[in-house]
C-alpha cells in the first residue's frame, strides 16, 4: 500500500441499521484522532455490492450484522475485520476469523431491573429474542438483580414457538393473540424489560390495545436507546444507554492494530452509560401515600437538589417514618433516593456539557469537587472525568 493512501475501510451494515449511526460516530471519532482513513458501507446482504467491494481492495473491515451467514459471506472478503453485533455468542464465533468488541448486557438488563425496582414495582416480566445472544444476556442481568430483592420474572421469547419451553426449536414470531396473552396473564402492575426498542413499541401498542395504561398498568423499558423507535412509540420509551460510540472508537482501535499486525488488546465489554427515563416508565407504584408524595416531590427538584429536611416538611411526617416507608418500598432512605437523583443529574451534566467537575458538582448539590468524585465514583464505578471521557469515545482499554 502506498504511503500517503488513504486506508480503505468497509462498514458493512444493512441500510437503516439504527444502533450502527452511533457504532459510525465513534469509528470517525477514531480516524479522525489516529488515522487517514477512507469510510465506505456497503450493504453485506447485496451480493454486487460485495463484489463491487472485493474489487476496490479494502484495507479492512468492521462488521454489524444480525445473521451468521451474512458475517460468513462478509468475512469472504480475507481482510483484517472486527464484529461490533451483539447477536452472535463466543461459541457462534470461535471459528469466526475476525475480533468482537462487546457491550456489557448483563450489566444493560441489571440497570433496567434496578430502574424498574426504584419505581416500588413488585411484578416484572421480560420480553426477548431466546435466539439473541445480548437479549438472553440482558434477560440475565435482570433476572439476576431481582433475585438478589426476592423477586421472579415472567419470560416471554417471541422467536419461540412455545415461550415456555427453551428447548423448542426456533419458529416465526407467534401471533398476535399470543403476545396479547402473555401481556393479559402478568399480574398489574408490572414492569417489563423489552430487549429491542421494536419489542418496547410493540408491547405498548398491545397494551392499549388491551385498554391497559402504560405506565400505570405496565411501566416499559427498552434494553437499548433509539431516538426514533423511542420517540416516535406512545408513550416515549424509558431505555438503557449503551456506549455505542464508544464500541465504535474500540472497534476502529482494534482494526487498526489488526492491519498493522499487531493483535488486538483484550478488551472488558463496555459499561452501560445510564437510563434515559422517559414517559414509559414515569410511575410510581408504592402503596403508601406519603412515598409517593415524598418520591414525586424529589424528582421535581431533580434539577435543584432538595434536601431530606425540604422532603419531610412536604411530607408531612418524621424521619424515622419515612426512611422505613422507603426501605420497605425501594429498599433504601430517603438521603439515598436524594443522593441517586444527585447522580444521575450530574451524569447527565457530564455528558452533556462542558462544565468543570467543580461546576457540575455544585449545580448537583455537591458540597465541592473532591466529595463528588468520591461519591460519583462510589456510585458508578468511575471518576466523573472517567466517566465523561467513556462518553465522548476516548480509549479506556
Amino acid at each position: 500500500m502506498a504511503e500517503n493512501r488513504p486506508r480503505l475501510i468497509a462498514l458493512l451494515a444493512r441500510p437503516g441499521t439504527l444502533p450502527f449511526i452511533g457504532i459510525i460516530r465513534g469509528i470517525r471519532s477514531y480516524c479522525g484522532h489516529k488515522r487517514q482513513w477512507r469510510l465506505i458501507r456497503r450493504d453485506p446482504t447485496d451480493e454486487a455490492d460485495l463484489e463491487w467491494l472485493a474489487g476496490q481492495g479494502p484495507d479492512g473491515m468492521i462488521v454489524h450484522v444480525g445473521r451468521l451467514g451474512l458475517l460468513n459471506r462478509s468475512l469472504k472478503l480475507a481482510v483484517p475485520a472486527v464484529n461490533t453485533s451483539g447477536r452472535f455468542g463466543p461459541a457462534e464465533l470461535t471459528d469466526k476469523h475476525c475480533v468482537t468488541v462487546r457491550i456489557d448486557e448483563r450489566a444493560a438488563g441489571a440497570m433496567a431491573a434496578r430502574h424498574l425496582l426504584g419505581l416500588g414495582l413488585e411484578h416484572f416480566a421480560v420480553f426477548g429474542t431466546a435466539s439473541l445472544y445480548y437479549s438472553v444476556e440482558r434477560y440475565e442481568g435482570f433476572r439476576s438483580v431481582l433475585a438478589g430483592k426476592g423477586h421472579t420474572c415472567e419470560a416471554f421469547w417471541a422467536d419461540r414457538e412455545d415461550p415456555c419451553d427453551l428447548r423448542s426449536n426456533p419458529a416465526q414470531e407467534p401471533p398476535e393473540w399470543v403476545m396479547a396473552g402473555f401481556v393479559d396473564s402478568l399480574p398489574k402492575p408490572c414492569g417489563v424489560l423489552a430487549t429491542d426498542p421494536g419489542y418496547a413499541d410493540r408491547l405498548c401498542q398491545l397494551a392499549a390495545a388491551r385498554k391497559l395504561s402504560v405506565p400505570a398498568d405496565v411501566a416499559i423499558i427498552a434494553g437499548h436507546d433509539s431516538d426514533i423507535a423511542a420517540h416516535c412509540a406512545e408513550p416515549s420509551l424509558s431505555a438503557v444507554n449503551l456506549p455505542l460510540e464508544q464500541l465504535g472508537y474500540r472497534a476502529g482501535e482494534a482494526l487498526d492494530r489488526l492491519m498493522s499486525d499487531r493483535k488486538p488488546a483484550k478488551y472488558r465489554p463496555l459499561a452501560p452509560l445510564g437510563v434515559r427515563a422517559r414517559a414509559s416508565t414515569d410511575t410510581l407504584a408504592a402503596s403508601d401515600p406519603v412515598v409517593r408524595r415524598a418520591i414525586a416531590f424529589i424528582r421535581r427538584h431533580s434539577l435543584k437538589p432538595c434536601t431530606v429536611s425540604e422532603v419531610l416538611d412536604y411530607a408531612g411526617c418524621s424521619r424515622s417514618y419515612l426512611d422505613r416507608a422507603f426501605r420497605d418500598t425501594l429498599g433504601h432512605t430517603v438521603f439515598a433516593e436524594i443522593r441517586n437523583r444527585q447522580i444521575l443529574a450530574a451524569g447527565d451534566m457530564l455528558t452533556a456539557t462542558d462544565e468543570t467537575v467543580e461546576a457540575v458538582a455544585v449545580a448537583c448539590g455537591f458540597s465541592g469537587g473532591m466529595r463528588f468524585s468520591q461519591v460519583f465514583k462510589e456510585a458508578v464505578g468511575q471518576t466523573p472525568s472517567q466517566y465523561r471521557r467513556q462518553f465522548r469515545n476516548r480509549s479506556t482499554s
